[in-house]
This record gives C-alpha cells, structure tokens and sequence, in this order.
C-alpha cells in the first residue's frame, strides 16, 4: 500500500522533517527563493530574499505531478490563496522550523523509543540521578560525624 504524500520526510536544511509536520508552519528563506504562480508557470512573479519569510507550508507537489518539472511547496496565508516555491533543500532554514517547534525524524523517533520503555526503566533513570546524590551525600555525612 502506498502512503499518502503527507507521510513523506523531507530535508529541509540538512535535518530531515515529516512533511505532515511543516503544514501550517512558516518557511523561512536560507538564500535567494523564487516563487511562481503555479506549478507550471516557467518564469516567476517574484523573488524572496534569504532571511525574509517564504510562507506558511499549505501543501507539495511531487515531481512530475501533472506535468511538475520538479518538486515544489505551496505556500500561502490560506489554501484559496496560494503560490508555490521549488523545494530544494538548501531554500529554507531549518532552525526556523525547530524554532516553531517542529521537530526532526531523528527527535520523533527517539521519543518514541523513550515512550515505549517499560514503567520501571522509565521510574529508575528518574530515581537513579536522586539515590547517587543521597549516597554521595550520605558518605560525606558519615566522614563528617
């Protein structure tokens, strides 16, 4: 079975994002980004300057989608208003989306990992860091009286 486009990963940056995750978020541009009307359009309606703000994530269209010359973005306010940029990596900042609070697949998945201990490794690394302190504490202590 083949999943849905929302379920793709992506790299943005250098870190690797679900792509469910960047929907609604802000993009910001890590260098000079052109944007287009559409998927089709050939020559863009304008340009955004790396720093400034690209837009909110409304959708992605795969390479060859309808005749999509490469992969893009859609971005917009709202998904009746929108444009699109061609997604490339190295186009968007990715401490911005980590700032936003999105997290990367690698962070996903090691709380996954963590969430899925058993109760008594999760209860003994949250006891463990306490008992050192008390013995320690409790030996010097001791030494003193």
């Amino acid at each position: 079975m083949i999943g849905s486009v929302a379920d793709l990963n992506i790299n943005i940056g250098g870190q690797v994002f679900r792509l469910k995750d960047l929907f609604g978020k802000t993009l910001y541009a890590a260098k000079n980004v052109d944007v287009y009307k559409t998927y089709l359009s050939k020559t863009p309606i304008s340009k955004i300057k790396s720093g400034e703000i690209v837009g909110r994530v409304q959708g992605y269209v795969a390479n060859g989608y309808k005749g999509a010359r490469m992969p893009f973005l859609i971005i917009g306010d709202n998904t009746k208003n929108t444009q699109v940029v061609p997604y490339v990596s190295s186009n968007f900042s990715a401490s911005k989306l980590n700032a936003q609070g999105v997290k990367t697949v690698g962070d996903l998945l090691k709380q996954d990992e963590a969430e899925a201990q058993p109760w008594y490794i999760k209860s003994l690394k949250t006891i463990a860091p306490w008992a050192v302190v008390g013995i320690v504490g409790f030996s010097l202590l001791k030494k003193k009286l």
